[in-house]
């Protein structure tokens, strides 16, 4: 039946319809963000910071409880399921001999490493890492995943279900201020859809629950971090901030050894922060030089060890030298992705530029002899080497499925810049600029080096999820929803 009011006749279902609508409109209206920088109340000002601090905290306890669980669920609830095979050895092997006062050094003969893996082969697979029995000066990783890993065994003993848990927090700590950055910079809407998008993408589940021990979760945290201070550094301009962002940028390299390729660029783009924020030439100069002089100075213990361990200059050690052969090659231009090949095979991929094979085949050789045959294959084909970048590229971007379910949405990257730029009155141009500037960062180290695969682009996901967010957030509510909040973050 109907009911009449003010002589219009309405129907049941009319009426929940209304109800429906005020229902929807009070969640938007939850979420609104001011079309302009209008002044605002105390009251207005209490009430958004509160529904800020509530949802950042609403966003770290969820990714928190998410990443944990999974752990859990992965692990049994027990504390002694090795990781799956892959890098994760390497550096639980690392881990070990610090706790136990050994050094920075992979001992894959010690009896305490191998107990988790040799009580969890009986289906063989670990076979292939058991019959490793030798013991090296590991210069071939970085350091703070393994020192990081290291401190939980001291606190919990030897537990791979607690390192999982302390990473769960951390990598939730990475995404939570990621979101933080999409709310003052896009609002509140953008921010509400990038944590959506981080929560469906099984990229950081992969990482924490399954993986086990990567050091992808530490590189979202540093950049998330990195992205804080480099906005800050064009409210303050001043050499505190500066100091931060460097010691930010040495904990990267620190963490993953590719990011060494982002030391001349990032004092450059904060130099840019600082001229584009009013800033002096001199203050620019001084924040370019300050930024780089202390990502060099957290790094340079660490430089300095492995030039001794190795006998000649190489800072960050054998890692990336050692995979020249899959970056710059025949074969490279031919497979792109190119890993673990036998080592006779790295030894021998740059005869035809050397004219003789490497002198040996471990880390040390391979790494002295590559970087010669890579930089006479380039000499030799130059037209070669922007195809071959190009289709490392490509092929990292056709792993996007990896994400999961929802990798589709992510195509949706592309209509921000558009979005963007219509609305660059209303959003924090300086953190549109670092962000697109990390993620190009990102990808030219794909292109330049052997990293191939969605994997070395899961550091930046969170920021491409921001992308996402702006289009959809367009497409959800009008353009106007992307617009930066005033008064959230003092």
């Amino acid at each position: 039946m109907g009911v009449a009011e003010h002589g219009v006749w309405k129907t049941r279902g009319d009426e929940e319809t209304h109800v429906v609508r005020e229902r929807r409109q009070r969640f938007y209206d939850f979420f609104e963000v001011p079309e302009t920088a209008v002044p605002l109340s105390l009251m207005s000002i209490a009430s958004m910071r509160w529904r800020y601090g509530l949802f950042l905290a609403v966003v770290f306890v969820s990714f928190s409880l998410y990443f944990g669980w999974m752990s859990w669920q992965r692990d049994g609830g027990r504390p002694d399921v090795p990781p799956p095979p892959g890098d994760t050895h390497d550096y639980d092997s690392i881990a070990v001999g610090l706790l136990h006062g050994h050094g920075f050094l992979a001992d894959f003969a010690d009896p305490e490493f191998r107990r988790p893996y040799e009580a969890a082969n009986g289906d063989g697979t670990y076979d292939e890492l058991l019959a490793r029995t030798f013991r090296q000066r590991a210069e071939n990783r970085p350091p703070l995943l393994p020192v990081m890993v290291a401190a939980t065994y001291r606190v919990f003993g030897r537990s791979f279900l607690a390192w999982q848990l302390v990473n769960s927090v951390l990598t939730a700590l990475g995404l939570t201020i990621v979101c933080a950055v999409a709310w003052h910079a896009f609002g509140s809407r953008v921010a509400l859809l990038s944590a959506g998008m981080m929560f469906i993408s099984g990229s950081y589940v992969e990482q924490v629950a399954f993986l086990v021990m990567m050091s992808e979760t530490l590189a979202i945290l540093v950049i998330a971090l990195l992205v804080v201070m480099l906005s800050r550094l064009a409210a303050t301009k001043s050499v505190r901030t500066a100091v931060a962002c460097g010691a930010l940028a040495g904990l990267l390299v620190l963490a993953r050894t590719i990011f060494v390729l982002w030391l001349p660029l990032l004092p450059l783009l904060a130099a840019w922060i600082v001229v584009r924020a009013a800033g002096s030439r001199r203050q620019a100069v001084l924040v370019a030089v300050t930024v780089f002089g202390v990502a060099c100075a957290v790094q340079l213990p660490w430089w300095i060890r492995n030039c001794i361990v190795l006998g000649a200059f190489m800072p960050t050690g054998t890692q990336g030298r050692t995979g020249l052969y899959a970056a710059y090659s025949d074969a490279a231009v031919h497979r792109v992705r190119w890993w673990g090949p036998p080592r006779e095979e790295m030894q021998t991929a740059f005869t035809p530029q050397l004219g003789k094979p490497c002198a040996a085949s471990d880390d040390r050789s391979l790494a002295q002899c590559e970087p010669k045959g890579a930089w006479t294959w380039i000499k030799q084909n130059p037209l070669k080497v922007p195809l071959l970048a190009f289709r490392k590229v490509q092929m990292t971007i056709n792993d996007l499925p990896d994400v999961g379910p929802g990798w589709r949405l992510f195509i949706g990257a592309l209509a921000a810049p558009f979005v963007l730029w219509r609305r660059r009155k209303f959003v924090d141009t300086t953190t549109v600029t670092i962000l697109a500037a990390f993620i190009l960062f990102d990808f030219a180290a794909i292109a330049v080096t052997w990293t191939v695969g969605w994997r070395f682009a899961v550091p930046v996901e969170p920021l491409i999820s921001i992308a996402v967010a702006i289009a959809l957030a367009a497409m959800l509510f009008g353009e106007s929803a992307v617009a930066r909040e005033e008064r959230t973050i003092a």
